[in-house]
């Protein structure tokens, strides 16, 4: 009986994967590929915040957008290109909400936060994809419920949220002093758009902490099971 059972447990435990089954190979080739692209992501944050700083610190001051009281206004079109050089486009109407201003005599302590809140929002994002790498290099290496595992996602979880916070927080200093630079008191009509986003973003980054949740529960009942064995 044992004889006859044998040959079929071997041939069940040898059999081929199924379709959508995640074999070793798929699984690291998608591994691979989630590597490549936090390479290009952090690239692409770090490009991102030098254009931030290129397009703040100008020459003349701090450049800043400032909302005004709708109006409507004409200028010249998008200007065209062709075979000989730029064509000038027919103008346009529209309603102007906000003006770009340079902003010369922001005091010091606002021209920091403002620097301070590019760095912040960077550094989050790098953190944010180093816990990504860190996870899937976990996965090439088949370690799935580890204490390093766990604290990956929890520095990804934390970092997203208090980077975020954190960096506008600094904003909002500086806006406030360039306010007090050009004796008004705009209020930021763009404050309302990026609280949404920041609650999506939370949302998804609590779904890291029930992710975080399962895995110590994994660990925990890993180690029991090892205990009984």
């Amino acid at each position: 009986m044992n004889d006859k059972e044998a040959p079929c447990q071997r041939r069940s435990s040898q059999r081929p994967p199924s379709r959508g089954e995640f074999t070793p190979r798929r699984i690291r080739s998608d591994a691979i590929g989630v590597l490549v692209m936090c390479s290009l992501a952090a690239i692409a944050v770090v490009a991102l915040a030098i254009a931030e700083f290129r397009r703040r610190f100008v020459p003349g001051g701090i450049a800043w957008t400032l909302p005004i009281q709708p109006r409507e206004i004409t200028a010249e079109g998008v200007t065209e290109y062709g075979t000989d050089g730029p064509i000038a486009a027919d103008p346009i109407s529209g309603i102007a909400t906000r003006i770009d201003v340079i902003v010369p005599d922001v005091n010091p302590v606002s021209t920091v936060c403002l620097a301070i809140s590019i760095v912040l929002a960077a550094i989050a994002a790098l953190v944010v994809i180093a816990c990504t790498a860190r996870l899937t290099r976990s996965v090439l290496r088949g370690e799935f419920f580890t204490p390093a595992v766990s604290r990956a996602f929890s520095a990804a979880m934390w970092s997203g949220v208090g980077g975020a916070l954190a960096a506008y927080a600094f904003r909002h200093f500086a806006a406030n002093g360039v306010a007090a630079a050009l004796d008004v008191r705009a209020t930021d009509t763009g404050t309302l758009a990026w609280w949404g986003w920041y609650v999506i973003i939370l949302f998804g980054i609590s779904a890291l902490g029930l992710i975080d949740i399962a895995i110590r529960r994994a660990m925990r009942l890993e180690r029991e099971t090892e205990g009984l064995v």
